[in-house]
């Protein structure tokens, strides 16, 4: 098998998340809200299925093995919802703050921009993520 060598040093690695918070900085705030909204519905898949895959785990909790339980929670709910907003490109608010500030301190963003995508992306994050738990509860989904 061959090498993987898609790593980066972390000079390099810094440089390319100064750059793509520069990307994101002139995103409009109409995409970044949108992008936002989404991010916000897919990390609250991941714990919807955290809940159901983990919560699902009587056996474990009645042998008195909680801490299984959790693990089984963790290893279910927060990576599949981040790994839908990296595939699905949405702007979640924590990888932003980690984007921009660098792109603000390289010299490739303005804090006005910074603070523009700061704000749509953490209200878009909160409107997707308040919505999908509406939905829920008044599916009964996790019920």
């Amino acid at each position: 098998a061959a090498p993987v060598n898609n790593f980066l040093p972390p000079p390099a690695l810094y440089k390319a998340m100064a750059n793509t918070g520069g990307v994101k900085a002139t995103m409009s705030w109409w995409k970044t809200l949108y992008m936002g909204i989404l991010a916000g519905v897919y990390i609250g898949f991941g714990s919807c299925l955290a809940l159901s895959v983990g919560g699902a785990c009587q056996g474990l909790i009645a042998a008195g093995n909680l801490g299984a339980q959790k693990i089984i929670m963790g290893a279910f709910g927060l990576p599949f919802g981040l790994l839908m907003v990296t595939v699905g490109g949405a702007e979640l608010f924590t990888g932003n703050t980690a984007a921009l500030t660098a792109a603000v301190a390289e010299g490739k963003a303005t804090l006005p921009q910074l603070a523009k995508n700061w704000f749509w992306s953490y209200l878009g994050n909160f409107i997707g993520s308040v919505f999908l738990a509406w939905v829920v509860f008044t599916s009964g989904a996790l019920a």
